[in-house]
């Protein structure tokens, strides 16, 4: 596992990482979160949620997926960038809402205080020129 980064958000820490896995003779990577918060009880961190995508074969530039976070109300959208050209991904939402997140170790994520869905995936490169759009809610493959 190698993490990307972390970041605080209003549910705790969120971390987002990398993993190889095994399936017979075949090794896949992927990328995953978690949400974790630090407990008062005792030492330590509970993990909130998680999530995953295997990515079977790299794409040329990114692998994303979005989806409702446990935390009422709440949109995640979590990846990784394969080519040192992005430098950021900027999301439309059905509802209006366009967010931005600069690329951290080849990892990016974004949380929106609200249930949405993709809409649009803009890719950007060193000058904010997209350099690719997509269409789908994940894109693992």
């Amino acid at each position: 596992v190698q993490i990307l980064f972390t970041r605080s958000i209003n549910q705790g820490t969120l971390l987002v990482y990398n993993f190889r896995a095994t399936e017979g003779s075949s090794i896949h990577t992927g990328t995953g979160y978690i949400v974790a918060k630090q407990t008062l009880l005792s030492p330590g961190w509970i993990v909130e949620e998680s999530g995953t995508g295997i990515i079977y074969q790299p794409p040329p530039l990114i692998a994303y997926s979005s989806g409702p976070m446990n935390a009422p109300g709440n949109t995640l959208v979590f990846g990784r960038s394969f080519s040192p050209n992005v430098k950021a991904v900027e999301v439309v939402f059905d509802t209006g809402t366009i967010m931005r997140d600069v690329i951290v170790n080849q990892g990016f994520a974004i949380v929106v205080p609200e249930r949405t869905n993709v809409q649009e995936l803009r890719v950007l490169g060193p000058n904010d020129e997209v350099l690719k759009r997509y269409y789908d809610p994940n894109l693992w493959n």
